[in-house]
């Protein structure tokens, strides 16, 4: 035991000073290197993409794996270049500074810097960063820096370097549901928080989420635009043909945890947003829909099924759990049955003829591309927890097919798999939750950032003369 505590001691030792050496003038230069050579772009296809360089638009991502189907979109925009620096070496280069704090910062202090300690280390890295962003940009042919939401504790101070340094920082919003039974709560958290924007502007989806961001003042009404979704400009530019060109059917369902709708389980009895003791939250709901659709593969092999996570561990073991006890502790996953935590959800949207969930854009992305969609409502999703965690209310039976039983669910399910009556989206549900919906969502937002730049650009040369 006392050779790991000395050899604890030494290792904390030896990273303090490579800390101190790369603070350094001479650890710049590393940095910069670094980052240079970890930048990679971004390409969806095996074609090279023709640039001119005179007008290309070259974008340098942060957390690209978080928004992956966004910048695949918005690579696909001509003379527009998708760069990716690695979620590591952004935590590499954090650590520099950060390093001193700790990992398990809580947010509030780390936004407020209510600590010297804090305060101190983000000045530290901010004024590293403000002087090797420019050099970065330079040397690789960046136009700007983006990333995807404004709340992230490893972004902020790339975003707040940036912007003392002139380099147009962008946000492109990946969450955006704020349905109005939880607007209320999200502008508490977003103030609570302390979340603020000062970067050069951010992209959102839809209505609601700007109402948040505003009401919350993350930022100013001239930083902000509601605009769409990028992804799901991929999905409308792909023939509807080969949207429905597989032999077999399918039905997806989009899978959920026990805190839905920002339901709040108590900290000490939640695991990766699923209830412990089981006494709080979607728990028999969750039972029920899973099981259902696991009997529904069974019943159906002419049929494909498919439940998509957003991740793996507990959720996987929790869908295990009711598999276990809907076919037995010995069955094996049906054929039929396919369980997904990685993946492209918007792929999954395509090949789709059905589609199950509650509370999920995807859904209503669905809609928009003709697929049948069904909400189950019962369980604590029609009962104890309907009123204040249950999103699109106002479109709930007309046009979004509900399901009030397991055997109901299953029934709309089969009728929508023989015939599909899509019904017509209502424009009050697009402009609230989706945005725009014609394909040209990234072709808009390249527009505004050309503007956005040139506007930075023409600042910075004014305020050196």
């Amino acid at each position: 035991m006392e050779e790991v505590s000395k050899l604890r001691q030494l290792k904390k030792a030896c990273s303090r000073l490579a800390r101190r050496g790369l603070r350094s003038r001479y650890g710049l230069w590393i940095i910069t290197s670094l980052l240079c050579l970890r930048i990679r772009e971004l390409k969806k296809s095996d074609t090279k993409k023709h640039l001119d360089h005179s007008s290309s638009l070259t974008i340098l991502c942060l957390n690209a794996n978080r928004y992956i189907a966004d910048l695949e979109s918005l690579a696909q925009v001509p003379n527009v270049q998708v760069m990716i620096l690695p979620t590591r070496t952004q935590t590499r280069v954090n650590w520099l500074w950060l390093g001193d704090i700790g990992r398990r910062t809580d947010p509030r202090e780390f936004i407020r810097e209510s600590d010297p300690g804090i305060k101190a280390s983000r000045l530290g890295l901010t004024q590293l960063l403000a002087k090797i962003l420019p050099l970065v940009c330079k040397i690789r042919h960046i136009d700007a820096i983006a990333t995807c939401t404004f709340y992230y504790k490893q972004d902020r101070d790339w975003e707040r370097a940036a912007v003392q340094s002139s380099v147009p920082f962008f946000v492109f919003q990946k969450e955006n549901m704020q349905d109005p039974v939880i607007q209320e709560a999200s502008v508490k958290r977003y103030v609570d928080l302390g979340f603020m924007f000062s970067g050069t502007h951010m992209f959102v989806a839809n209505r609601l989420q700007r109402d948040v961001v505003l009401r919350a003042k993350v930022c100013g009404p001239d930083n902000v635009t509601a605009i769409g979704s990028l992804r799901m400009d991929d999905l409308q530019r792909t023939p509807l043909a080969n949207l429905k060109n597989h032999q077999r059917k399918m039905v997806l369902l989009l899978s959920f945890h026990h805190a839905v709708g920002l339901l709040q389980i108590p900290a000490e009895d939640r695991e990766s947003f699923f209830s412990i003791s089981r006494k709080d939250g979607f728990v028999d709901y969750f039972d029920i829909v899973h099981r259902a659709i696991i009997r529904l593969s069974k019943k159906r092999p002419d049929i494909d099924v498919v439940i998509k996570t957003k991740w793996a561990g507990r959720w996987i073991q929790e869908i295990q759990r009711c598999m276990s006890e809907e076919l037995g502790s010995n069955a094996s996953l049906p054929e039929n049955l396919e369980i997904l935590s990685e993946g492209n959800t918007q792929d999954l949207l395509g090949r789709a003829n059905v589609i199950v969930g509650i509370n999920s854009t995807a859904l209503l992305e669905g809609m928009v591309l003709g697929k049948s969609v069904v909400v189950p409502l019962f369980a604590e999703a029609g009962g104890k927890y309907f009123q204040n965690h249950v999103y699109f209310k106002q479109y709930l039976d007309n046009p979004i097919t509900t399901a009030r039983s397991p055997d109901t669910l299953l029934s709309k399910i089969g009728d929508a798999l023989e015939v599909a009556r899509p019904p017509k989206v209502p424009e009050t549900l697009i402009d609230d939750y989706l945005g725009k919906v014609d394909g040209s969502v990234a072709e808009t937002i390249v527009s505004l950032m050309r503007s956005k730049i040139y506007g930075v650009n023409n600042q910075h040369i004014g305020s050196r003369h």
